[in-house]
Formats: C-alpha cells, sequence, structure tokens
C-alpha cells in the first residue's frame, strides 16, 4: 500500500484499488473530516446495467475490465486527483475548453478542474460511472454527431445517464452535461463565422506552425481566437454558457471540500 499525488502511480485498469480520500466539511463549526472514498468493479458493472436496462448480472467484473483499455492515458489518471473533472471525446474539445476558460479569465487547471479527452463519445460512459462512484464531480461534454453516423443509441444511454429524455441529436448545456448538435467545431463556425479559421490561421503564422489541424489541440490556440474574436465583438454563447456550468459546478463543490 502507498500513497501518491503522482497519477503516474495509478492506473484506471485497477481503479477499484484507489482509495480516494478528501477533507469534507460536515459541519461549519466543526473542523473538516477525512472520509475515504472507492468503488469495485461489479458496482461499476451493476451501474452500466441500470444504464442499459440489463437483468442483473449481464455485466461482470471479468467483461468489464478489458473494456477500460480504450480510455487508458495519463489525463484520465489525473482525474483521481483532481477536485472536478470535464470529460470529452478528444483533444480539440479539451483545448477549446481550456482556451475558452482562459479566454474568460478563468483557469481551470489551476483550479483543481481536469479536463480528460475519452477518445470517442463511446467511452464516456465508464468514466463518468467511475469517477461519479469515487464521489468525484463530473461535467461530461459530447458531440450529437449527425444521421449518418448512426449513433443516436449513444446519444440515447448518455442522456441516461443524467436521467434525461432520449433524444437522438440532442443539443443542449445542462447543469452537469453539455452535447452539440453535430460537433464543437461546428458550433463554434456557426457562432464565430469566418473570424475562426481567419484566427486559426493568424496563430499559425505567427508561431510557425505549418497547419491549422495542429494549433487546434492547443489551448492557447484557441485562447487567441477567443481574444480575438471579443475585439470584434463576437462570441461563442454555447462554449461560454458551457464554462459558466463548470463554474457553478467546481463552486458548489468547494462549499463541502
Amino acid at each position: 500500500m502507498y500513497s501518491t499525488h503522482s497519477p503516474l502511480f495509478v492506473s484506471l485498469e485497477h481503479f477499484d484499488e484507489i482509495r480516494v480520500f478528501r477533507k469534507v466539511k460536515e459541519n461549519e463549526s466543526l473542523p473538516k473530516q477525512t472520509k475515504i472514498y472507492y468503488t469495485t468493479l461489479d458496482k461499476v458493472a451493476e451501474m452500466l446495467e441500470k444504464i442499459d436496462n440489463k437483468p442483473r448480472g449481464s455485466y461482470s467484473s471479468e467483461t468489464l475490465r478489458p473494456r477500460l483499455t480504450a480510455l487508458m492515458s495519463p489525463w484520465v489518471n489525473e482525474g483521481f486527483f483532481a477536485k472536478f473533472v470535464v470529460l470529452v471525446e478528444g483533444i480539440k474539445d479539451r483545448a477549446a475548453i481550456l482556451g475558452a476558460a482562459q479566454a474568460m479569465g478563468y483557469d481551470l487547471e489551476s483550479k483543481g478542474v481536469t479536463v480528460i479527452p475519452c477518445k470517442s463519445k463511446t467511452c464516456l460512459d465508464r468514466a463518468i460511472v467511475i469517477f461519479s462512484s469515487l464521489n468525484i464531480p463530473v461535467y461530461a461534454i459530447w458531440d450529437s454527431d449527425n444521421p449518418e453516423k448512426n449513433e443516436k443509441e449513444v446519444n440515447h444511454r448518455l442522456l441516461r445517464i443524467f436521467g434525461q429524455p432520449e433524444e437522438d441529436w440532442p443539443e443542449k448545456v445542462c447543469e452537469n452535461f453539455a452535447c452539440f448538435k453535430q460537433n464543437l467545431m461546428k458550433t463554434l463556425n456557426a457562432e464565430l463565422g469566418t473570424t475562426l479559421n481567419e484566427t486559426l490561421q493568424e496563430y499559425c503564422q505567427i508561431h510557425g506552425i505549418d497547419k491549422t489541424e495542429y494549433a487546434i489541440e492547443d489551448p492557447a490556440a484557441f485562447k487567441y481566437v477567443f481574444e480575438v474574436a471579443r475585439k470584434k465583438n463576437k462570441s461563442s454563447p454555447t462554449l461560454e454558457k458551457v464554462i459558466e456550468k463548470i463554474k457553478e459546478n467546481l463552486a458548489y463543490c468547494r462549499s463541502f471540500l
């Protein structure tokens, strides 16, 4: 047994061996108490069964552990040490969230918020359930995509996790999740217009980057985009609302941590 503050010493594959220690404010007149949180493979499997409306015993610890392989990354491991976790599909989404927050004067990482790319929205369910079962607050963000991808069942599943009515192609910003009608980049294109691509190209020229596809994986590039857009009286109301929801959730977490 060992204690650590390093994500290099923990692994999502063995999340059932992790014990999270937190100081919690139970009473305003008393000192904080240390509480220990943990979960098991069977508990997570049971939670996934309920989400999928499957009979008890459909999933097991043996079938769940191999399904965690797709989620494994250093970013995911950082979530075990976070005050609040934001789960997104890919690196571009992570860059946009962090960059937008910085442009709004809010450094999420310095506040204990970890933004984790999960590679695909089909992997979000396991990450949501695992972190939630360890009492680590979660905000999930995903793309509804379009009918050609035939991913409405995945959208239904993610909405069920948050107790929401099923929709084929949801588009909303809620307390614990946000989803875009198609994807985040198309939403930004619609709200910022030509400013998005023009400013990204400008950023690439300034920093000697060959292609904008490299820049959109960098939070600093998006910070630059949103700062320039503001000077032109343009913004992304959707992304700003997402950041505000994350801030509200973090403020609530701090009230008892």
